[in-house]
């Protein structure tokens, strides 16, 4: 397991090497990871895709991008702020995920 560290509300994440959760859904998601280095709001973040039934889901830290960026920022993983799931889908149309045993992994 990965060490983490919470100080002055900054999660400081030692040697990890990727989050894992096991996920069903029905769609494209995106792994949205916050952090304080980021000032133009476009955080590091990866997509995954989930289907009825429950998978487990390694994203690993190097897959990290950020779209639209304005800013030149580098992954360290001594600022992150927070972890969300992000999904998106037309207007009107019915979306869902489920998520279990979200943990950050070696």
């Amino acid at each position: 397991m990965a060490v983490v560290t919470y100080q002055y509300g900054i999660v400081i994440v030692s040697t990890p090497q990727s989050p894992e959760f096991d996920v069903r859904g029905e769609g494209q998601y995106r792994l949205v990871i916050a952090t304080q280095g980021v000032r133009d709001g476009a955080s590091f973040g990866a997509g995954f895709d989930a289907g009825p039934a429950w998978k487990s889901v390694r994203v690993p830290f190097a897959r990290l991008t950020r779209e639209r960026a304005r800013q030149t920022v580098a992954w360290t993983g001594d600022d992150v702020l927070s972890f969300a799931f992000e999904m998106a889908g037309q207007s009107g149309g019915e979306r869902w995920i489920e998520l279990d045993n979200v943990r950050l992994f070696q």
